[in-house]
């Protein structure tokens, strides 16, 4: 897996402004828009935007959020990081689908949504309740469930291959554009 923007999270647990350390983002249209329309003294919604948006997509280590759920993690970054219960994810699917596309390639993306629909079918497994109308189909969702894991499994192997292939010698330091970020 590719570096994650998170490392220039500061250590004090706060967001650095998102658009001072990543100019960059700046060009794409879809992040843009939300840079544009941004008023706030030093751009710092758009900001704290932009690092919720990071938080959804980003499935490093530094990241606290990386093992919930889709909407778990919507509902918790929300309310913790933007202080908004009720915010409206659907307006900003653009910039989530982009940001998406230019943080993870095809493999990635194919791994993490096998995962996805795999963590979703234990989720129903595991909250419906069995009677003799389903459990038919409850076996034959947790037999399935090994065809499901042999296929993340083969995905989570080929990441790790090409992350071991990338590592640097010396422990030299990456650009964003080495480190495929940008």
């Amino acid at each position: 897996m590719r570096n994650s923007l998170l490392t220039e999270w500061d250590e004090g647990g706060e967001p650095g402004n998102f658009w001072l350390i990543y100019p960059v983002f700046k060009k794409p249209e879809s992040f843009r828009k939300i840079y544009d329309v941004d008023k706030s003294r030093g751009k710092i919604k758009s900001s704290t935007l932009m690092w919720a948006i990071v938080l959804l997509i980003d499935r490093s280590n530094l990241n606290p959020y990386r093992n919930l759920r889709k909407e778990e993690k919507r509902e918790d970054v929300a309310k913790e990081i933007l202080k908004r219960e009720d915010f409206n994810w659907d307006k900003f699917s653009e910039a989530i689908s982009y940001m998406d596309k230019i943080y993870m390639d095809e493999t990635e993306r194919a791994y993490y949504s096998l995962k996805e629909k795999f963590d979703m079918r234990m989720h129903i497994i595991s909250t419906t309740p069995v009677t003799l109308a389903n459990f038919k189909k409850l076996d034959e969702m947790v037999s399935n469930n090994k065809i499901h894991r042999k296929e993340i499994a083969e995905l989570e192997l080929q990441l790790q291959q090409r992350e071991e292939d990338g590592k640097t010698k010396g422990d030299i330091i990456e650009s964003a554009t080495e480190k495929g970020l940008l």
